[in-house]
């Protein structure tokens, strides 16, 4: 039995919740979230690249609010407005803002942006809507991905030169490895917690991640902290403890299933 055959046994007999169109909604938008971004990468310079991707919350926020009918307190985004600016002010104190760009990048990246703020929507309205699993949810949308991106690869060639690529450096075959395991070990994390807690709490997980990303890149190179080293570092600070104390007492607000069941 060749790969294929394998592959497409295994899809068949893994368990699957929804209908096929729904995973594809979720392919379709991490596909084009993640070409649009590199594809942009080719009109404007990784410092600007990261200054946009740094505002990822924003557009999470008003697809969630306008496309889902999502309602957001107002202490969520005064947190989504502390972690976006401290994200900036990192990426500007670290790269500087000589970065060039083009129109057609801003077009792109606007694109990419616009991908990043449905696709976690969809994912949790498709694992609240039917009972899916961390794992159905991953596996077939990525198998749709990777059929969904397969005819992009073979129209510009560039399969044949990967491979050429793997043979002439056998050395980074298990980088490659590592980083597909830490990537799945990564977006596991991200789906459940997208499951359990929310796109808004997921996304806002993901962009304290970067922050500590850059921060551990001053610590491992050291520079004289600035003022707005410092100043990013409490307003993450506020954005999260904000955030928390809200999830704390919207928890404490709610009624429990005993108390619900002496007023009926």
């Amino acid at each position: 039995m060749n790969k294929g055959s394998i592959i497409l046994c295994s899809f068949s007999q893994f368990k699957r919740s929804a209908p096929y169109t729904e995973y594809l909604k979720v392919s379709a938008t991490v596909v084009s979230s993640a070409c649009l971004s590199n594809w942009s990468m080719s009109y404007m310079s990784y410092p600007m690249h990261l200054l946009f991707k740094s505002c990822k919350l924003i557009p999470v926020m008003i697809g969630g609010k306008f496309l889902f009918g999502r309602k957001y307190d107002y202490s969520e985004y005064l947190s989504t407005l502390s972690l976006c600016l401290a994200l900036l002010m990192l990426v500007i104190e670290k790269y500087g803002f000589s970065g060039s760009m083009k129109i057609e990048g801003l077009i792109i990246i606007t694109g990419a942006l616009t991908a990043d703020g449905i696709f976690g929507h969809i994912q949790e309205s498709l694992m609240s809507n039917y009972a899916m699993t961390r794992n159905e949810m991953l596996y077939y949308s990525h198998v749709m991905g990777s059929v969904l991106i397969l005819p992009l690869l073979v129209a510009k060639n560039e399969i044949p030169g990967s491979i050429y690529f793997c043979i002439e450096n056998p050395s980074i075959l298990p980088y490659m490895i590592l980083h597909g395991l830490s990537m799945y070990i990564g977006l596991g994390f991200v789906v459940e917690m997208i499951r359990v807690f929310g796109t808004f709490v997921a996304m806002t997980v993901t962009s304290c991640r970067k922050f500590f990303s850059i921060v551990l890149s001053f610590l491992l190179f050291p520079k004289n902290l600035s003022f707005v080293f410092i100043l990013s570092v409490l307003l993450v600070t506020f954005g999260v403890g904000n955030n928390i104390i809200y999830q704390n007492r919207e928890k404490e607000e709610k009624p429990s299933p005993e108390i619900a069941i002496e007023h009926v």
